[in-house]
């Protein structure tokens, strides 16, 4: 979470439509977690069931418009299978309101209320339903308590469980298609490395029966490999080559050289599923292997390593919130030296089991962009961890948006330059081999000069260019598809982040947000697909169509950073005056109104924390 919204961790509250004005309701958007760590692949504990049970939980999936979508085929049959029985007695509370949950539930008998402190109202159900399935994607805080008014039982499903059946099945997944890779004669010999690294970036690709897959005479671009389904080769002059299934390639000449299709190839009834790779990205995995670049944790020299605690006076509270606070300090012996230093409670850390974030966040001291937030040395003592940071005196962009800005809306010239300065901190972080993963206006800060930087690394993660993870990790209007489906993915989820950002910032709402504020109805949207969502007449065709190229559900086919930059919006923008910090900026004026924003110091202090998990790194 951004430095500066720490003091608000409520829900935050879209406008419902374009042109409504609800910056009353606006709160920042925490980012979400799994904090289960990404486990080795084994086998979940199953529980026996009947064939009626089996139905019901079934059912219940089935009926859940997002978990529909998400849990499917074999995994489902997993989930089943890994549920186990809880009888509840009357009056037990199941869920309580803002606690973490780690359980997904599925009613079957019993009477159960909902009652949540936002509404006097208390709903009651006694039908076959899934509630609390939000805790299975990430540590969720409970947005209603549910309790049982009778003597009831449901089927529970546990977090780490599910997680575990996720990894299991994406190892699986993964061993398979090197397997398939390993069949091809011209791949075979590729090595060990870049067979897995092949083996992330193909493509799954469906095909209805009849479909002709590629066609013999055609320029070929692309190799096959049949998944699911049977695909049937014919040849002119030779008529029907045969019918075959799963683990058939076919096309892989085009891997190596620009060619002619030999045969042709249609897909049989009713579907085919097959997994590609184009040429151009096969071509990029062999010449990245050949030069892998370096990335590097260390430290970097700056004038201010020698700095102490005891060097530095507060000045006033810039930030406040759940893990601690952020001040002004500035020198005692150079009072016209200011910095920010965030300051997150350790006690907080471990009871939330953030550590990783805050160790993460650290990284930040081994970047030197001009167009990310300066991180000049860390602190420690028995209750806080201390980051010593670039003072940015125009705060976060999201104060500018929905704070300053007339509409909570930035103008086209406005919001080419804000995601210019976005689009050169992503590609340094990229070029380390670092995704982000938490792209938003809470994470991005306006300095004096009226440039922008991005800052906050809890949610970054180190992963090379054709390398894949599959943490849930950020904030839910933003996450991609294969993030809320928990799959694998790589830096294509910056990508999308992208889009859904320029679109904020063009229309004051993100494009997948949702009117009742419900997490699983954002997810829905998502996986429904920016065709589904309505552009104001504002948004002008260059931007439009470079928001839709951003937020494709295949991440291959999302555009990247170099090509954002060349792309039709971006036409007559001056990149190298924008890296030289010589263009003129739309927000030299407002940089300055953010300087007399403080809060009520804060003199209590958190309990002492000495587990020792930040021994030997801060």
């Amino acid at each position: 979470m951004c430095w500066y919204c720490w003091r608000n961790r409520q829900k935050w509250r879209p406008p419902h439509d374009h042109e409504e004005s609800a910056v009353e309701e606006q709160h920042r958007r925490p980012a979400v977690y799994q904090s289960v760590s990404e486990l080795s692949p084994k086998e979940p504990q199953f529980t026996s069931k009947t064939h009626e049970d089996e139905n019901l939980i079934k059912g219940a999936i089935e009926r859940n418009d997002f978990l529909s979508r998400v849990i499917t085929g074999d995994i489902l049959k997993d989930v089943i299978a890994a549920m186990y029985k809880s009888d509840i007695k009357a009056n037990d509370v199941i869920i309580k309101e803002g606690n973490t949950g780690s359980h997904m539930y599925v009613s079957i008998r019993g009477t159960f209320e909902i009652k949540t402190s936002r509404s006097k109202n208390i709903t009651t159900f006694e039908d076959v339903r899934i509630f609390g399935e939000l805790a299975i994607l990430y540590d969720a805080k409970r947005m209603a308590t549910i309790r049982a008014v009778t003597d009831a039982t449901v089927w529970v499903l546990d977090a780490p469980v599910y997680h575990r059946i996720l990894v299991k099945y994406n190892y699986k997944e993964h061993d398979e298609r090197v397997d398939f890779l390993i069949r091809c004669d011209v791949l075979r010999d590729s090595g060990e490395k870049m067979l897995k690294m092949l083996a992330s970036a193909l493509v799954s690709e469906q095909y209805p029966g009849g479909k002709v897959i590629i066609k013999e005479g055609d320029k070929g671009n692309k190799f096959y490999i049949v998944r699911a389904g049977t695909v049937t080769v014919t040849k002119e002059g030779q008529g029907n080559l045969g019918s075959f299934g799963k683990g058939y390639y076919f096309g892989e000449r085009a891997l190596l050289e620009e060619t002619r299709r030999q045969a042709t190839v249609t897909a049989d009834d009713p579907l085919v599923e097959c997994l590609a790779i184009s040429r151009k990205l096969f071509i990029e995995i062999k010449d990245y292997l050949k030069v892998t670049p370096r990335s590097s944790n260390s430290m970097l020299s700056n004038q201010f390593n020698e700095i102490q605690l005891k060097d530095l006076k507060i000045v006033y509270t810039i930030g406040e919130g759940g893990f601690g606070r952020v001040e002004l300090v500035m020198l005692k012996e150079n009072k016209n030296q200011c910095f920010a230093l965030k300051m997150m409670s350790k006690y907080t850390i471990v009871k939330d089991n953030r550590q990783q974030q805050a160790i993460n966040e650290r990284l930040q001291i081994s970047c030197d962009s001009p167009f990310i937030v300066k991180m000049y040395k860390t602190f420690r003592d028995t209750r806080y961890i201390f980051y010593l940071m670039e003072y940015c005196s125009g705060g976060d962009l999201w104060s500018l948006l929905y704070k300053n800005q007339k509409n909570h809306q930035f103008s086209e010239k406005e919001a080419k330059f804000i995601t210019g300065c976005v689009l050169e901190g992503l590609e340094y972080l990229h070029n380390k081999n670092i995704i982000y993963r938490d792209l938003k206006p809470e994470n991005i800060m306006l300095t004096a000069t009226g440039y922008f930087k991005l800052t906050d690394f809890g949610y970054i993660k180190r992963l090379a260019k054709f390398e894949k993870t599959f943490t849930f990790a950020g904030t839910v209007e933003y996450v991609a598809p294969e993030v809320a489906r928990k799959g694998t993915y790589g830096r294509a989820v910056d990508y999308w982040a992208c889009g859904v950002f320029i679109f904020e910032m063009l229309c004051g709402k993100t494009p997948f947000s949702s009117m009742d504020y419900n997490d699983a109805k954002i997810f829905k949207n998502i996986l429904n697909g920016i065709e589904k969502i309505r552009f104001p007449e504002a948004v002008s065709p260059p931007a439009k169509d470079l928001i839709k190229r951003l937020c494709r559900e295949n991440p291959s086919e999302r555009i990247g950073i170099e090509d954002i930059k060349q792309h039709r919006w971006y036409e007559g923008f001056d990149w190298p005056k924008l890296q030289k910090f010589q263009m003129k900026t739309p927000f030299k004026n407002q940089s300055k109104s953010y300087r007399s924003r403080r809060y009520v110091p804060d003199k209590s202090l958190p309990p002492p924390e000495d587990s020792g998990w930040d021994d030997g790194i801060f």
